[in-house]
């Protein structure tokens, strides 16, 4: 068993639903990217770390790793957006699927713009 499917196994019925639609979700836009456990989550690489989720007592958490957004999608996560970083939705109420692919996308311009810094240096 690989380690996300291990994590996903240890939650109950409806946290693993919502997170696993969740993964899968984030799969059909990045299928290229490396599934990963960090920080004790399920994460996922793709030229540096990407975005992760994770589940709580009462809550679960969508991670896009970082700490700045653009104004436009700053303006989509608002309504989720717990602390500096963290989106929180319930299994009852997940978080849009336009506000995921929002993220990921800036995340993956992030993410390929470091990789050209890297390469120019």
């Amino acid at each position: 068993m690989n380690p996300v499917d291990q994590y996903l196994s240890q939650l109950n019925e409806a946290q693993q639903q919502a997170l696993q639609e969740l993964r899968f979700y984030i799969k059909s836009i990045v299928p290229d990217a490396e599934e990963t456990i960090s920080y004790q989550m399920p994460m996922f690489k793709w030229h540096g770390m990407l975005v992760g989720f994770g589940a709580y007592k009462k809550h679960l958490s969508f991670f896009p790793c970082a700490s700045s957004f653009s104004p436009e999608l700053k303006k989509e996560i608002q309504p989720y957006l717990v602390g500096k970083s963290a989106l929180h939705f319930t299994p009852d109420k997940p978080l849009p699927k336009k506000v995921i692919r929002m993220v990921i996308e800036e995340r993956m311009r992030d993410n390929a713009a470091k990789m050209l810094a890297k390469k120019k240096k």
